[in-house]
């Protein structure tokens, strides 16, 4: 037994020496296995102080995407697993006073304008109805396109 001091560890409690003189005085395991299983034990793994406010990339809770606002709110039934709601659905849901059905009701912008959520700008339609509405356009679109060139 050399004169170095014998020192505990942290992990599994076998006594171990400090060996290099670069190692740290503070150290409280034996090796690299029982650091290894000391920061996996004790890692926090809570991270909800990253989000919402707390999160560096916080810009005060809306964002756009795909041309629509959206809205963190992590508690709503509609919140995607981001915590963002589309700010259509919030309005809409406000003015009729209840949520909307999940999948079969959609908050329609009347003038086709994403961003403008305006509680007269928007309507309730069903799925069916709404696909109906915007298919019946794509078709009329389609024909005008078509006249337009053949009238070249």
């Amino acid at each position: 037994m050399s004169g170095k001091p014998q020192r505990k560890c942290a992990e599994c409690g076998q006594e171990f020496e400090r060996e290099r003189l670069r190692a740290s005085p503070e150290r409280t395991v034996c090796g690299v296995a029982c650091r290894n299983r000391l920061i996996t034990r004790t890692r926090q793994t809570d991270y909800s102080y990253l989000k919402g406010a707390g999160n560096h990339f916080w810009r005060g809770g809306t964002r756009k995407s795909r041309g629509y606002m959206y809205v963190w709110m992590p508690d709503h039934p509609h919140a995607s697993p981001y915590g963002y709601v589309k700010r259509a659905v919030l309005v809409l849901e406000q003015t009729l006073g209840r949520h909307l059905i999940p999948l079969e009701e959609i908050a329609h912008h009347k003038d086709r304008n994403k961003l403008n959520d305006t509680p007269e700008n928007l309507e309730l339609l069903s799925r069916s109805e709404h696909n109906r509405l915007h298919l019946k356009e794509a078709v009329i679109a389609r024909w005008e396109k078509k006249e337009r060139n053949i009238l070249k």
